[in-house]
C-alpha cells in the first residue's frame, strides 16, 4: 500500500508539537523513523553543541531551522527527502522536473550556507513511491541501473552550482567498490571539477575502506552500521534500545587509521555518536556534523 507524505510539503511551517505528533505517521515508515531520529537527537549532549571550527548540518527534509547561513558551515542534503518533500505522495514525471527545480529554488536556495554536500538518492522502494518501483537495488547500485535517478540527481547539482553554491556529491549505500569507481565516472564525466565522496555505512565498507582510496571525502553513518550489525534491526524496532553504541568506535577507529595511511589528506564527516571521539591522527580533517533538531532549540553554535 502506498504511504500518504502530503504532509511533507508543509513541513517548515510545523511547531515542535505538530512534529512530535508526527512521529506516529506514518507508522514504520522511512520517514517516520527519520522524523523519530531529528527528534531523539535533541537528546544530544548540550555541552557538545558549541562552535567549532567547522560544524556541519545534515538535513534531510526538517528546513525548519532558522538563520541556517549563520548557524554552520555547510549542510548535507538528501536528495529522496527533497524528492518527497516535493512529491508528497505523488509520482515523479519528465514534465515535473523543470517545477521541481523551481520548488528548490523557492524553498532553499536562499536559505542555504555557501557550502553544500548533496547526497544523491537513497530510494527505498519499500518506502517511497515516487519513482519507479521496477528497480529493486537501492543506493549506489540503483543509482547505475535507474539513468532517470541519476540524471535528476545529477540537475539538482547543476541548479546548485548555478546558484553559486559550491557542491560535493555523496555516494549512499554502497557494497561494493566497483559501484563507487563506476558512478563516480559517471559524475566526473558531466562535471570534472566535482569532488565525490561516500557514505560508510555498510559494515564491510569499515573494513575494505582501502578499496575506496579514490573517494574525495567520507561520511561515516553510525545509524546504520549498528543496524547492520545486529541483523537490520531499524529505529522502528522496539528492541532498537538495546544496541549498544559504543561497539562500533574501535571499528570506525580502524577505518580512520587506514584512511590516514592514504596518500591524500581525507576530509572525515563524523555524525551523532562519533563526534568528538576522534583527532589524533594527522592525515585527516574531522568535521562535526549535526542533525536538524539539535540546533532546533535555539542554541547559537
Amino acid at each position: 500500500m502506498r504511504q500518504d507524505y502530503g504532509f511533507v510539503k508543509n513541513l517548515e511551517n510545523l511547531n515542535k508539537k505538530e512534529l512530535v505528533i508526527l512521529r506516529k505517521v506514518p507508522k514504520g515508515s522511512h520517514t517516520d523513523i527519520i522524523l523519530k531520529e531529528s527528534l531523539k537527537d535533541r537528546e544530544y549532549p548540550k555541552k557538545k553543541l558549541v562552535k567549532q571550527d567547522k560544524v556541519w548540518m545534515i538535513n534531510s527534509f526538517l528546513d525548519v531551522n532558522k538563520n541556517l547561513k549563520e548557524k554552520c558551515d555547510g549542510v548535507i542534503l538528501r536528495s529522496e527527502f527533497l524528492l518527497l518533500r516535493y512529491l508528497g505522495n505523488e509520482k515523479i514525471k519528465k514534465e515535473n522536473i523543470a517545477d521541481y527545480l523551481i520548488f528548490l529554488k523557492n524553498k532553499l536556495s536562499k536559505k542555504l550556507p555557501q557550502k553544500v554536500i548533496y547526497r544523491f538518492c537513497d530510494y527505498n522502494n519499500k518506502d517511497f513511491d515516487f519513482l519507479d518501483n521496477n528497480f529493486k537495488s537501492r543506493g549506489s547500485r540503483r543509482l547505475i541501473e535507474d539513468e532517470v535517478l541519476f540524471n535528476l540527481d545529477l540537475k539538482v547539482v547543476e541548479f546548485l552550482l548555478d546558484e553559486g553554491i559550491d557542491v560535493d556529491i555523496l555516494i549512499p549505500y554502497i557494497i561494493f567498490s566497483e559501484d563507487f569507481v563506476i558512478l563516480k565516472d559517471m559524475i566526473k564525466s558531466r562535471n570534472n571539477g566535482l569532488k565525490v565522496g561516500m557514505m560508510v555505512e555498510v559494515p564491510s565498507n569499515i573494513l575494505e575502506i582501502e578499496k575506496f582510496s579514490s573517494s574525495d571525502f567520507f561520511v561515516f553513518g553510525p545509524g546504520d552500521i549498528l543496524s547492520n550489525l545486529y541483523g537490520g534491526i531499524n529505529r522502528s524496532n522496539p528492541e532498537f534500545n538495546k544496541i549498544d553504541e559504543k561497539i562500533v568506535i574501535p571499528l570506525v577507529s580502524l577505518s580512520l587509521k587506514k584512511i590516514n595511511s592514504m596518500s591524500v589528506k581525507k576530509k572525515i564527516y563524523l555524525v551523532k555518536n562519533l563526534i568528538g571521539k576522534f583527532s589524533d591522527y594527522s592525515n585527516i580533517d574531522f568535521i562535526d556534523t549535526y542533525m536538524p533538531a539539535q540546533l532546533l532549540e535555539g542554541k547559537n553554535l
